[in-house]
């Protein structure tokens, strides 16, 4: 069933054919083509896309991740859905914003829950009311003629009212003064309450459950359609999908490195400090003897040949990869206890900006054939030197020190 799903033979028109050999731009990364060309298809479809280079063909895959977005994530739901996480054993990994807030999560391999507040900073019913009628392809195919023009606005809940769910079984729609907002201290608009009256009545509802199940279906249809049209411009404009995304900046990022192609020098900053050059030969321009002798700075062991990906743990505990193709780990003057991380240059790809957080989980191997798992957090940041990139896990919690 899966294969044929995405092995569709490819569909293209005379037309399509004929354009693809007068094209001279790649479809998908828009540089020249030459003569490296090939069809590219929607391989769910099976339409013709474009023309492209063979390798950003093989490269455009389609990925088993699913955004599941929410509106205010950080600040509402995601304390619900946690709680529920904490009573079951799943793998989660999160981009905390604090201890109590995530901007993101994702559970297992596949779902990724983003935040669609942390790039449209309004409420949802002030995004919905930026909407044209025809943007709404999403309402509009749950919803038509006069119940699509009733349900395009976001409708209004009384709720601190439904403090019970038994409340969910009352009759009729509740007063004015039941929708009253402590939180913003204000009484609902009449006009608001004037429509929740023509909503209760136009769908002939009974209960309360009616209205709350209603509110709930039109509220998650409105944000899809928001974000949708959201994802359409960032598509059509930077040809970049928000839902790949966490964030407003991280998105404003790589639409600045796309639309500019710059390529930013990565500063080493702080990290410089971490590094014992004293063994350079004086004429050397790394040469420095201002860390030499001091405890828990790094050398450079790699015999003078440059290092592309550096991860360290501590002084004398490290892994890393040599531009030649080789590398090595090191773990110095250990006795009894060894705490290391089996993939941990695998973990450092996965933090691309400074000051990210991944949270793992990591075999701890013990002298006398015992393991054991903790789960390391790990802040991760990128540095720099000799025009190279380096890796430093600066910081390690729950790991046993050793």
């Amino acid at each position: 069933m899966v294969n044929k799903i995405f092995k569709k033979k490819m569909v293209i028109t005379p037309e399509q054919e004929a354009e693809f050999w007068m094209t001279r731009n790649c479809s998908i990364c828009g540089n020249d083509l030459g003569d490296d060309r090939v069809r590219d298809h929607d391989h769910v479809t099976g339409l013709y896309r474009g023309a492209a280079h063979n390798m950003c063909n093989l490269k455009y895959r389609i990925t088993w991740k699913v955004p599941v977005v929410f509106h205010n994530l950080r600040g509402y739901d995601s304390h619900l859905i946690m709680q529920e996480i904490g009573k079951f054993k799943m793998n989660i990994n999160v981009v905390p914003n604090n201890m109590e807030k995530y901007i993101s999560f994702s559970l297992g391999k596949s779902l990724v829950f983003i935040d669609s507040i942390q790039f449209m900073v309004s409420s949802l019913e002030a995004l919905v009311s930026n909407l044209s009628p025809e943007d709404f392809r999403i309402v509009g195919q749950r919803w038509q003629g006069e119940d699509f023009d009733i349900v395009r606005q976001k409708g209004i809940f009384p709720y601190e009212y439904l403090d019970d769910i038994s409340k969910l079984n009352t009759e009729g729609l509740p007063s004015k003064d039941k929708f009253y907002s402590s939180l913003y201290e204000s009484e609902v608009k009449e006009e608001d309450y004037q429509r929740a009256i023509k909503v209760w009545d136009h769908f002939k509802m009974k209960t309360m459950r009616d209205y709350h199940d209603l509110y709930l279906e039109t509220d998650v249809l409105l944000l899809a359609d928001v974000f949708e049209n959201f994802r359409k411009t960032c598509l059509e404009n930077y040809k970049l999908d928000p839902a790949h995304y966490i964030s407003a900046p991280s998105l404003s990022w790589d639409a600045f490195l796309k639309q500019s192609g710059e390529e930013i020098e990565l500063r080493i900053g702080e990290e410089k400090d971490c590094w014992d050059n004293s063994d350079y030969p004086k004429d050397s321009p790394y040469y420095s003897a201002h860390n030499k002798k001091v405890i828990g700075k790094f050398k450079d062991e790699a015999e003078g040949v440059p290092v592309i990906e550096f991860v360290g743990l501590r002084s004398k505990m490290y892994s890393y990869v040599k531009e030649s193709g080789g590398g090595g780990m090191t773990a110095k003057g250990k006795e009894g206890v060894l705490g290391w991380i089996p993939v941990g240059l695998q973990w450092s790809r996965g933090a691309n900006l400074r000051g990210s957080h991944l949270r793992q989980r990591a075999d701890i191997c013990h002298s006398g054939n015992y393991e054991t798992t903790e789960e390391a957090s790990l802040i991760c940041h990128i540095a720099q030197a000799c025009s190279e990139a380096y890796v430093m896990l600066n910081t390690i919690k729950g790991l046993e020190q050793v």
